[in-house]
C-alpha cells in the first residue's frame, strides 16, 4: 500500500479521535487501534487496494462523528470510566471526629481512607465507654438515694444512740470512677483522632 493510500487511512483515523471526548486515556488509543485493523482486514482481500476501494471502506465503516459518538456512549455506560465518589479529605474527617463525634464518624464510615477494623474501633470504644458511664451514674444515684433516705433517721440515731456504724465507702469509690470515665469519655474523641491519623499515615 503506497504512503498516499496510508495517509487516506490515517486522516480517517486522526478525524475519528479529533470527535473522541476527553479524559478517556488509554480505551482512546485501543479503540484507534481496534478501528485501523478493522479496516486493515477489510482491505486484506485486495493486495493492492485503490483509493477508490480504500475511500469506499471507510464511507461503509461510518462516519468519524458517528464512530467517535459510539465510543462516547460505551464509555459512558462502562463503569471504569465514571468518575471515583468525592470524598472529604481525611484531615477534616479526622478534625469532625475529634470537634463532632457523631458527624465525624459518619464520614469515617464513608470513607475509604480507612479499613473498616480502625472503623469499628473509633465507633464502639466511646459507646463502650458511654455504656459504662451511664451504668455508673445510675449506681452512683442509688447510692445517694440510700444515703439520703438514711439521714431521716438521725434525730431519733441522736436521741438513741447506739454502736458506731461502720460508714461504708462504696458510694465514693462509685463517684470516684464515674467522675474517671466522665473525663476518659470527653477525651475519646480525642483519642480517635488521634487513631485514624496514625492508621492513616502507616497507610499511606
Amino acid at each position: 500500500m503506497s504512503e498516499v493510500k496510508r495517509g487516506i487511512i490515517e486522516e480517517y483515523l486522526q478525524e475519528v479521535e479529533t470527535h473522541l471526548p476527553p479524559g478517556t486515556g488509554p480505551a482512546k488509543g485501543e479503540f484507534l487501534r481496534e478501528i485501523r485493523a478493522h479496516l486493515e482486514e477489510a482491505l486484506a482481500d485486495s493486495e493492492c487496494p485503490t483509493e477508490a476501494e480504500i475511500r469506499n471502506t471507510l464511507e461503509r465503516f461510518g462516519e468519524p462523528v458517528e464512530i467517535a459518538q459510539s465510543f462516547a456512549e460505551e464509555m459512558q455506560e462502562d463503569p471504569r470510566m465514571k468518575p471515583p465518589a468525592s470524598h472529604p479529605p481525611s484531615w477534616l474527617v479526622i478534625l469532625l471526629v475529634v470537634v463532632l463525634w457523631p458527624i465525624g464518624i459518619i464520614l469515617t464510615w464513608l470513607s475509604p481512607a480507612w479499613q473498616r477494623r480502625d472503623k469499628i474501633i473509633v465507633t464502639v470504644v466511646p459507646l463502650i465507654l458511654l455504656s459504662v458511664l451511664l451504668l455508673g451514674g445510675t449506681a452512683t444515684y442509688h447510692s445517694y438515694t440510700v444515703v439520703s433516705t438514711d439521714q431521716v433517721h438521725e434525730l431519733e440515731e441522736v436521741r438513741h444512740p447506739g454502736p458506731p456504724e461502720v460508714v461504708s465507702p462504696a458510694g465514693s469509690i462509685v463517684s470516684f470512677v464515674a467522675l474517671v470515665l466522665m473525663l476518659v469519655l470527653i477525651g475519646s474523641p480525642l483519642f480517635c483522632g488521634i487513631y485514624l491519623a496514625i492508621q492513616r499515615i502507616e497507610g499511606q
